[in-house]
């Protein structure tokens, strides 16, 4: 029965490390945004680009984190 349970946390493990890469992915795209508009790159007068990729970046980020802190702790417990 330990071995199921075993092959259990591990595709959990699996699942939260691919979780965590969609929203590593994902988190590049806003994160562009801001960057390109704070450097200037893209035609943006008002500053939508800046706000909208901080306000989209910003529970990506903590997310991103929350996700990794996890992976970390179940792969400690593994070993």
């Amino acid at each position: 029965m330990e071995r199921s349970g075993r092959r259990c946390r591990l595709r959990v493990e699996h699942i939260v490390l691919g979780a965590l890469l969609c929203v590593v992915a994902l988190l590049v795209i806003p994160a562009s945004l801001v960057i390109r508009s704070v450097a200037g790159m893209s035609f943006d007068p008002h500053g939508y680009g800046l706000i909208f990729g901080v306000i989209f970046a910003a529970p990506l980020a903590l997310l991103a984190v929350v996700l990794s802190t996890t992976y970390v702790r179940m792969r400690q417990r593994r070993k």
